[in-house]
């Protein structure tokens, strides 16, 4: 999923030589996605790392000028 969600930024800025968090309709539910991938994290993850999948989500979000705290 995280990388399905990564892959996805990346063809929008390609295609449309934008940010995804820049786009007014489709950047909004891909930030509920990254959101919703982080509230994953709360389960269990067998042998994944959790902070290093959270410091991926938040680190991509902000490279978007969205505040994963405000999602």
């Amino acid at each position: 999923m995280l990388s399905g969600w990564l892959r996805y930024a990346d063809s929008h800025e390609q295609q449309y030589e934008s940010r995804i968090g820049e786009d007014g309709v489709l950047g909004v539910y891909w930030a509920q996605i990254g959101a919703g991938l982080r509230g994953l994290l709360n389960g269990e993850l067998d042998r994944l790392d959790g902070g290093t999948l959270d410091s991926v989500l938040v680190g991509t979000l902000e490279q978007q000028n969205l505040d994963p705290d405000q999602l």
